[in-house]
């Protein structure tokens, strides 16, 4: 039982209370842009996708907005069988996306009980890709997403992007790229920055050190917050499940679920949808006394695996990016898509932010190996007239005559 991977795993949900949908719903709006449409198929993508990326033991935190904001976006520039695949994977096939994206990324921006910065950019080097100006238009009117080139062969533009990402996540995720290869041409990326202080703050005073036991048995000292409060409340015979408020509207909600004792966390991750989901975390106001961990944990990882298992496949190779750009290097392609998210929680409340980078690579012929050619051993030659095509002489030789000075 291992509390603390179990908040980052879940923690995410205060990004996006909305986790369903009728169909009635679905089909009503999808022409419309209803965020909470979109809402619910991210919800389900990130399930989907922590689901391959998690491991017993090991501390998982991610933004699903962030990362199906990221692949939309770049999904734009795609055609084809590429299109689709992406489209599929991600469950949003029958959606309008950009109007969708648009709708969802107001209505997030537009919060006032909390902090919550969505953004997104795109970066390019005019050397290496000509990007077509619909998939711009697109980026720009739909994600919102700033526009940049930039010299990717100057080790400066490393920084550059970094320092964008770092300005909007509070400073919380600041070397997401290490170095841009010479084959990427583009960069996507999209940042989200959550800040909210608890509805009932807890009280320092309450805060004390606990053992806190690891999925492998060990135990280790913690900082335990503690509070006796009203809250969202649910149990079953498998888990617990409590939500701490932020803000005095309420606007959004931090779910912690605790499996049951002699249960396992991979047990309750295992097939977790947002129909579960949304069954764990319904509204049943409880008295009750809530402790927690004060912590902090940061995830990165990149998500080229994950995403081919869940059937992601030709984005990575034989793609279609027709739609993006065109490169003099060659065919377009996703190369990599990293992903960081990071997670404080304190007696005040909590602070998230995420990063999701798409780079996108174009297919060079591969460099020449030297050669070496050494001439000790019989061999022929030519003299040709290259006009005319005329071999003017030819010959083979075994033993050549060192010729003397």
């Amino acid at each position: 039982m291992s509390l603390l991977r179990l908040i980052a795993v879940v923690s995410f949900a205060f990004l996006l209370p909305a986790c369903a949908s009728t169909g009635a719903q679905e089909s009503t709006a999808r022409g419309e842009g209803d965020p909470k449409v979109l809402a619910a198929r991210n919800n389900q993508f990130g399930l989907n996708l922590m689901g391959k990326l998690h491991k017993e033991g090991e501390n998982l935190f991610l933004s699903p907005l962030s990362i199906s904001t990221a692949l939309q976006m770049t999904a734009g520039g795609a055609r084809g069988e590429t299109r689709d695949e992406m489209l599929k994977a991600m469950g949003v096939s029958d959606l309008k996306l950009p109007a969708h994206n648009k709708a969802l990324l107001d209505a997030l921006n537009s919060r006032k009980d909390f902090k919550l910065s969505v953004a997104n950019s795109l970066w390019s080097d005019k050397a290496r890709v000509t990007l077509q100006d619909e998939f711009v238009g697109e980026c720009r009117d739909f994600f919102g997403a700033e526009v940049r080139t930039l010299n990717f062969s100057d080790k400066s533009s490393v920084k550059v992007i970094n320092d964008w990402i770092a300005g909007k996540t509070n400073q919380k995720i600041t070397d997401m790229l290490d170095a841009i290869p010479h084959d990427a041409v583009s960069y996507l990326v999209n940042a989200v920055h959550f800040k909210g202080g608890w509805a009932h703050q807890f009280k320092k005073t309450s805060t004390k050190e606990a053992d806190f036991t690891r999925a492998d048995g060990s135990t280790k000292k913690l900082t335990m917050m503690s509070q006796w409060e009203d809250v969202p409340y649910n149990e079953s015979a498998d888990w617990q499940a409590v939500g701490l408020y932020f803000g005095e509207e309420h606007q959004a909600i931090m779910w912690f679920i605790l499996p049951a004792k002699g249960k396992k966390l991979s047990d309750l991750m295992a097939g977790l949808n947002t129909d579960q989901f949304s069954a764990m975390t319904r509204m049943k106001s409880r008295g009750g006394t809530i402790e927690i961990p004060r912590f902090k944990v940061r995830y990165k990882a990149g998500l080229v695996d994950a995403l081919k298992a869940l059937g992601m496949k030709r984005c990575f190779g034989e793609a279609d990016f027709s739609r993006f750009g065109t490169s003099p290097l060659g065919p377009i392609f996703i190369g990599r898509v990293l992903h960081e998210a990071v997670l404080e929680v304190n007696e005040q409340g909590a602070e998230a932010a995420a990063a999701t980078v798409v780079e996108m690579k174009a297919e060079s012929a591969p460099a020449e190996p030297p050669f070496t050619f050494r001439a000790d051993r019989p061999f022929a030659v030519a003299i040709v007239d290259r006009a005319s095509g005329s071999l003017l002489f030819a010959g083979a030789i075994y033993d050549p005559e060192a010729l003397k000075n």
